[in-house]
């Protein structure tokens, strides 16, 4: 259960990075969000919705990936600055002179993406 749809999008996109798959959005509305991946005829899926008289989003259908990785993502298309922004706050406001190399270090380190 996720408080938001942020919420929601954000567990999606890390989950993606740690398993280095790239999905696209393929429904997005107030009250469902669904994600396939990218990959050509791959199955894989998630999908969320707020059931009616409920105010939490609940993951409802997870299908399992069955594409094959042919080497390791450098980057990933899903991992945002919002994303980065909102998981490093903390770190970014403490230093308020961070220079957007620290980020990126930080970010190399953490999720091993550049």
């Amino acid at each position: 259960m996720f408080d938001t749809k942020k919420k929601l999008k954000n567990a999606v996109i890390k989950w993606a990075m740690s398993t280095q798959r790239v999905f696209r959005t393929h429904i997005s509305s107030p009250t469902n969000y669904t994600v396939k991946c990218a990959e050509t005829g791959c199955p894989g899926k998630v999908h969320g919705h707020v059931p009616k008289y409920d105010i939490h989003w609940v993951v409802t259908i997870v299908v399992p990936h069955n594409c094959v990785r042919k080497n390791l993502l450098v980057k990933h298309p899903n991992l945002t600055s919002s994303l980065i922004a909102q998981l490093m706050y903390t770190k970014i406001v403490e230093k308020k002179d961070m220079e957007a190399k620290h980020i990126q270090t930080a970010v190399k380190v953490r999720w091993n993406y550049v």
